[in-house]
């Protein structure tokens, strides 16, 4: 199919329809001619091809996808946490499409790993509500009961005193509480409207069901370095260059780094214009891993309490109980340590995790932070943008760059969602699931810069 076709084709859509545009409006996405390079959607040229059989009184009989050859369009996506894997999952439920993934560390290395899985349909309004659904939906589509703990939660907003404060009788508190101790306790999700998964469990699964297609492939052990520009055009990416000093060709590159989305250097050095940065910080968090007993009576609660600790100082730990008989605890934020170059050289502060692991015995007998119960202590960074909401779109100088980051606290959360949308806009398709005034904010390019 010849460029002059198209060309052709689009002049005679703008004749019937009395539209006037630029031709330029011809290059809409993803499906690729690469004989051409001219970028055209299939229904796109499937609407041309039924003006020219009413144009010229041909046979719609050759509108038969046999007669239409495409392509496969060829994704590159940077980074294999939970908004990358989720990106390829969806990409791979669609035809013409091959897509490499590229991770430094390993799947699920940073936050993505690290993360308390905690899923919330109001964490974040629409867009929240909208990839809880999803979230419910992929665990009964790929069991995720039994292969990454999901599971509907009842969610409390607890604050406990480090002493005795009443008689313990207060039925509305978990029972696995110090009943004594808790002097406020209110609901704030249902199990109607909060649940959990295995984060480190569910972008693995998740991942593997994108390969399991045969449309996608990882490439662990090497980070890319820089993006590759069109000698044409100096703001066209083409694909992107490896540590080793291998390239990996794309026809649309996807930014999906976390934290280190922020530092990575975006511009072509064949332009005058100074390199820049996506607006994205980091902030750690550190969190502990205990085992509790098997008969230990700790239920599907989740908890957001508030402490003070030895210093006097009020305290914030959430407690996710798991479904594998560990609970998960996690603390506050902090700058105090930059973000390092990768995943695997992330710092703790022992003072962290000796607080957490402090604060753990004052909710619950059976919350031992003792060497012989403690499963896991660690760190990872949150990726946030200025407004705290995530960055997820075409970026606004470069063509065929796309990027999804900034998701901060809610990155399991907004992972399902994150990914259909970026399907969404690489396929040039909508699937209403989030308001369009939602979406507009999230990729509005004033936000990218």
């Amino acid at each position: 199919m010849s460029a002059d076709y198209l060309l052709a084709m689009w002049d005679l859509k703008c004749l019937w329809t009395n539209e006037v545009k630029e031709k330029e409006a011809l290059k809409l996405e993803p499906a690729l001619c690469r004989d051409i390079g001219i970028i055209v959607s299939a229904d796109y040229l499937l609407e041309i091809w039924d003006l020219k059989c009413l144009w010229t009184n041909e046979s719609a009989v050759y509108r038969s996808w046999e007669n239409v050859k495409f392509n496969a369009c060829y994704y590159s996506i940077i980074g294999a946490g939970v908004i990358g894997s989720c990106t390829a999952y969806y990409q791979s439920q669609n035809d013409n499409v091959e897509i490499t993934v590229i991770e430094k560390t390993q799947v699920a290395c940073a936050s993505s790993g690290k993360a308390g899985g905690f899923l919330w349909s109001e964490g974040d309004g629409d867009f929240s509500r909208a990839s809880f659904r999803l979230h419910r939906e992929l665990a009964q589509s790929l069991n995720g009961k039994e292969r990454y703990g999901y599971r509907a939660m009842t969610t409390y907003s607890v604050t406990v005193s480090n002493t005795a404060q009443n008689n313990g009788t207060n039925d509305t508190v978990p029972p696995w509480l110090y009943q004594e101790k808790v002097v406020y306790c209110d609901e704030l999700g249902t199990q109607k409207d909060t649940a959990q998964v295995h984060p480190k469990l569910f972008t693995q699964t998740i991942l593997d069901e994108a390969i399991a297609t045969g449309k996608t492939k990882v490439k662990i052990g090497h980070g890319v370095t820089e993006l590759i520009y069109s000698s044409q055009d100096p703001t066209l990416v083409t694909g992107v260059l490896l540590d080793d000093g291998t390239t990996i060709d794309g026809d649309r590159v996807i930014i999906c780094m976390g934290p280190w989305s922020g530092q990575f250097a975006l511009g072509n050095k064949a332009l005058s214009s100074a390199v820049h940065y996506l607006p994205v910080n980091a902030t750690r968090a550190h969190s502990i891993v205990l085992k509790v007993d098997d008969d230990a009576p700790i239920g599907a609660h989740a908890l957001f309490t508030e402490i003070k600790d030895n210093d006097g100082k009020m305290q914030h730990p959430e407690i996710y109980p798991r479904p594998n008989g560990t609970v998960y605890i996690c603390g506050e934020q902090d700058v105090s340590e930059p973000l390092p170059k990768s995943a695997d050289q992330v710092k703790m502060d022992p003072a962290a995790i000796d607080t957490l692991c402090h604060l753990a015995k004052e909710f619950s007998l059976h919350l031992d932070a003792s060497q012989d119960h403690l499963v896991t202590q660690q760190a990872c960074y949150l990726p946030n943008s200025r407004d705290q909401n995530p960055l997820i779109g075409k970026h606004p100088a470069y063509k065929h760059l796309y990027i999804s980051t900034g998701h901060s606290v809610w990155g399991i959360l907004l992972g399902p969602i994150s990914g259909l949308i970026m399907t969404d806009l690489l396929l040039n398709t909508s699937t209403n699931r989030v308001p369009q005034s939602c979406l507009t904010v999230l990729s509005s390019s004033v936000r990218f810069k």
